[in-house]
């Protein structure tokens, strides 16, 4: 998965903040975490805002990027907003057994090979389909706080609210897994709980989870905000962060969420680390991963 996007999400978050992040800090320079949020400050400013509500109220072209993410969220309120009953899996695991061919879903629990017809269920099948679950939820629960902002409809708010408390409810109870199927004390130290990977669960709480957060944050009670807070910040910061990956493009991602996520969550530590660790940190991934041509070393275009 491409390492670019995470920096940038990164680098947006550390501006958006009012921050400024180098390679190379001066000898003794410490990050400096702003002392109070005014929200939202990581999914935008307030003259972001401001430009974004203006071409909402514009011309049919100046509207029509903006009004895309309003209609997305107006089509995940008119639906029902159902949890999956565990965490997902890689799609890897979605084609027969036999045919080693992709998968067509009958149902969440019935998928059948297009060749030789035979019917699966059960995991990690069903979970393929999970996964599927939980990202149109996560894109739903973004759409609808970038909706709230917007336009300042309650029900887009409300949505993004029972979404955040939802997953805060579910978070810790589903089972610990990776993308082998292992659970559990088992699973290796990549795995996760609404996703199967660090990797996955870096990128939902980087690009999804923590700026919905950030945008509804006024709209929501100090009592959501602390069971958000608990139940789904704060254990997502420790499950990423149990997997250093070093030089590694996953690296990436995990640092975006430890900022904006240790940032939202009031614990600026992971922050802090996601920049200055000396083995980690953003800091470190730019002078081992990236040439001085600015090839990531990886060797992909794309990352």
């Amino acid at each position: 998965m491409a390492c670019m996007r995470p920096v940038a999400a990164f680098l947006g978050a550390v501006l958006l903040a009012g921050l400024r992040v180098s390679a190379e800090a001066p000898a003794g320079e410490a990050l400096r975490l702003p002392e109070k949020l005014e929200h939202p400050q990581l999914a935008c400013t307030a003259e972001e805002l401001a430009r974004l509500k203006a071409a909402l109220a514009g011309s049919a072209a100046e509207r029509a990027p903006v009004e895309r993410v309003v209609k997305s969220a107006e089509r995940f309120l008119a639906a029902q907003l159902v949890f999956p009953p565990r965490g997902g899996q890689h799609n890897q695991w979605y084609q027969c057994e036999k045919c080693q061919l992709g998968l067509q879903t009958v149902d969440d629990t019935h998928h059948k090979c297009p060749r030789c017809g035979q019917v699966y269920s059960g995991a990690p099948f069903d979970d393929v389909i999970y996964a599927r679950g939980h990202g149109a939820n996560l894109k739903g629960l973004a759409d609808c706080a970038w909706a709230w902002a917007l336009t300042g409809k309650r029900e887009f708010a409300e949505r993004a609210r029972a979404a955040l408390l939802g997953y805060a409810e579910r978070y810790g109870q589903y089972p610990y897994h990776d993308s082998q199927c292992k659970t559990g004390k088992a699973a290796s130290k990549s795995g996760g709980h609404i996703a199967e990977q660090t990797l996955n669960e870096a990128a939902d709480l980087a690009g999804r989870i923590a700026p919905a957060y950030d945008l509804v944050w006024t709209f929501l009670s100090e009592a959501d905000r602390t069971a958000v807070r608990d139940g789904l910040l704060v254990p997502m910061l420790r499950n990423i962060d149990k997997h250093r990956a070093g030089k590694n493009n996953w690296q990436s991602w995990h640092n975006a969420a430890l900022f904006a996520g240790g940032l939202l969550a009031g614990e600026p530590d992971y922050a802090r680390r996601s920049v200055a660790d000396p083995a980690n940190g953003f800091r470190s991934q730019m002078r081992v991963s990236v040439s001085a041509e600015g090839m990531w070393y990886e060797n992909s275009w794309g990352f």
